[in-house]
């Protein structure tokens, strides 16, 4: 396994101080071939992230979060129980299993599938529950939220996330009791969660599971370097204008990189961070690298006022700056 690295990645503590998780997150996916190969190629990459500070976790994209489990147990030989596991929602239709004025039937049918996967991750007991459904085909029923602050209150759960934008959710929480957690797309090019929490008293800010923060690989690089299988082999390419529409916005965006005081996908990073109301930047698990790579670069220098303000946000600078010393290249 790796050695941990001279500066591992901070870690933030969440609303209310019941836990803490490293700024930056990895994402597991479901492979596009062979699981045990995908698994062969994931460990040396998790055990990289973990190295270097990483202890979230998130399978929420996974189909089965299962899998994503036993990778992780296969990868860290050496338990860790401060790692925070952040699943979707389980894969049952609640609303077939358990009826919507039936509270006690929606917490057992929540209750029994996370018990299961505390079980299999055992000793890692701290299980976020992000119910923004990343994968679409779990959006059948609304966040069951006096269920999962059931869970939580009996300790099945750390916490859990609903999205941003979802007011119904937002109305049945409780703040006096809890304060959900948020979760969000948050990048240069979706500035949408920052306007919405932004606009809230600074006491009424929500912590926010900042999501897609290299825009699908535009930021990164990630988007060119993708295979003919993960783009879809029947998909036509791009046209002219398209290319346009999704690539001009991100040259746009040089401005950030000038002096070589930062790289982008540093910016991008930087910028997510230093937004004080964020929990955790989710990022795609990188692939192992022979040199420094993804957890050998500090983190870029925080967007200064200037910069802020060619991107449009009309806010006073954030007081807390990235880390000054580990993180995205």
């Amino acid at each position: 396994m790796p050695e941990a690295t001279a500066n591992p990645l901070p870690r933030r503590v969440a609303p209310g101080g019941s836990y803490s998780v490293s700024c930056v997150s990895v994402a597991l996916e479901s492979p596009p071939g062979s699981a045990p190969l995908a698994a062969r190629a994931a460990i040396p990459a998790l055990q990289r992230a973990h190295a270097a500070g990483v202890t979230g976790f998130d399978l929420s994209g996974l189909s089965s979060p299962e899998w994503g489990i036993e990778l992780l147990r296969e990868a860290f030989l050496t338990p860790d129980p401060e790692l925070v596991i952040i699943v979707g929602p389980p894969r049952a239709d609640l609303s077939a299993s358990a009826p919507l004025s039936d509270e006690s039937a929606r917490v057992e049918a929540l209750r029994t599938p996370i018990g299961r996967w505390r079980e299999r991750a055992s000793p890692t007991r701290q299980f976020l529950v992000d119910w923004s459904d990343p994968v679409a085909d779990r959006a059948s029923q609304p966040p069951p939220v006096r269920a999962l602050d059931r869970l939580r209150e009996e300790g099945l759960i750390v916490d859990y996330a609903l999205p941003l934008r979802d007011e119904e959710a937002r109305a049945k929480a409780r703040p006096e009791v809890h304060r959900p957690l948020r979760s969000a797309p948050l990048s240069l090019l979706d500035l949408h969660a920052l306007d919405a929490i932004e606009r809230e008293a600074p006491a009424d800010r929500p912590g926010l599971i900042a999501r897609d923060v290299f825009a699908g690989g535009s930021l990164d690089g990630g988007l060119l370097g993708r295979s003919p299988l993960e783009r879809g082999p029947t998909r036509p390419p791009e046209t002219v204008a398209a290319l346009h529409a999704r690539l001009d916005p991100v040259l746009k965006l040089g401005f950030l990189t000038r002096g070589r005081r930062r790289s982008l996908p540093q910016a991008a990073l930087a910028f997510v961070l230093q937004w004080p109301w964020v929990l955790t930047a989710v990022v795609p698990l990188p692939a192992p690298e022979p040199g420094p790579g993804l957890w050998g670069r500090p983190f870029g220098d925080p967007l200064d006022a200037t910069e802020l303000d060619r991107l449009g946000i009309r806010v006073p600078a954030p007081t807390r700056p990235a880390p000054p010393s580990s993180g995205l290249k």
